[in-house]
């Protein structure tokens, strides 16, 4: 008896990885939306002492207000969420957003490339085909990559 493990014994469970979002994507999706809404604010003062407003006027609070809230939307949806890696799948948890995966109900998923922004990871899970969309800002996203190439807890 040689006394090294059984290599039909089932790997052991490792602890689960946890991915926060990289503070320079959180830093400037913050940063943009705080200066779209205090650009919009202001836009939105002086609409209301000019004199004779145009429809240019009218639209550019709405405009840079719209795009501050959605800077924001998208800070407090993945910039403040993180990314658990496990055995069974993997959760997206933060403010806006709670969604899990389990490895085995991943249909397919695809990478999108950047348009002005972060690449995008693209699943499709669960039995009615639900969609999730993951900017890819988190420190080790390959790994979460990995894993569902792999269809489980990426290792190698």
């Amino acid at each position: 008896m040689d006394g090294g493990a059984d290599p039909r014994a089932a790997p052991p469970e490792l602890p689960p990885l946890v991915l926060t979002c990289r503070p320079r994507w959180r830093f400037l999706y913050a940063a943009a939306a705080a200066a779209l809404l205090v650009l919009g604010t202001d836009a939105l003062v002086a609409l209301i002492g000019h004199p004779d407003p145009g429809w240019l006027d009218h639209a550019t609070p709405v405009v840079l207000i719209l795009a501050g809230a959605g800077a924001a939307s998208f800070v407090a949806r993945y910039g403040l969420a993180r990314v658990t890696i496990d055995e069974t799948g993997f959760r997206v948890e933060g403010p806006l957003i709670r969604e899990k995966v389990e490895w085995q109900r991943v249909e397919r998923f695809a990478r999108l490339p950047p348009h002005g922004g972060p690449s995008l990871l693209r699943i499709v899970h669960g039995d009615e085909g639900r969609r999730l969309t993951l900017p890819l800002i988190y420190r080790d996203s390959h790994l979460l990559e990995l894993g569902l190439l792999q269809r489980g807890f990426p290792r190698d």
